[in-house]
């Protein structure tokens, strides 16, 4: 048994090492630019462990998704308030990821559906948890359909659709599956919860900077 655990200690730490390895070229050079032969260099086996470099960055991408849940569930309750909950979440994602640090990695994962894959995965309480508050009739299958990120694709990565927009990126993406709901009162909602949610983001980064990782 005293082998068998040594083994698997020793496998996670491969596993973390690879992880810690592409993030670096990731944040880098980008995710486009990063080739798989230069993570095996730099971490020496990787197949094992992951079979492609999509497979590495949906890892990377939901580990920080969970992070940024994490702090937000500090703050607000994703059961009581889950439309502040949700604003949350969309702020501290996209004042992390377009941080200079992050901006090459971001827009790559936007192109490649990353970020579409990881929310689609990861989000669906809090979409839950929207619907048993204001649209209990909603099946499951209903409600999962109000989850998109393709307006921060838009947004972020064609410049050009800036101009024809009222308001900031994080407010135009929550905004753009909020209103889908149809709920009574959601316009005066949505719009004191933009405001909250910015606020209580910039709190979150300025009292826990190693949100950022």
């Amino acid at each position: 048994m005293g082998t068998n655990a040594g083994e698997g200690k020793k496998q996670e730490n491969k596993k973390e090492e690879i992880l810690k390895v592409s993030r670096e070229f990731f944040i880098e050079q980008g995710y486009e630019k990063t080739s798989m032969r230069q993570i095996a260099a730099a971490a020496d086996v990787v197949a094992y462990h992951f079979k492609t470099k999509r497979d590495i960055a949906l890892e990377i991408v939901q580990r920080m998704y969970h992070r940024f849940a994490a702090f937000a569930k500090m703050y607000v309750s994703r059961h009581k308030k889950p439309i502040l909950y949700s604003g949350l979440l969309v702020n501290l994602n996209y004042m992390v990821f377009s941080s200079e640090k992050y901006e090459a990695f971001y827009r790559d994962i936007l192109r490649n559906d990353i970020l579409l894959d990881v929310i689609a995965k990861s989000g669906v309480e809090t979409y839950m948890s929207i619907r048993d508050n204001y649209r209990p009739d909603l099946s499951d299958e209903e409600a999962e359909n109000f989850i998109s990120v393709s307006m921060e694709r838009t947004l972020v990565l064609y410049d050009d659709s800036l101009e024809m927009i009222e308001g900031s990126i994080p407010d135009v993406i929550f905004k753009s599956y909020m209103g889908l709901w149809r709920f009574p009162d959601v316009d005066k909602i949505m719009e004191e919860v933009c405001v909250e949610s910015r606020v209580l983001a910039e709190k979150i980064l300025s009292e826990h900077p190693e949100i950022y990782g």
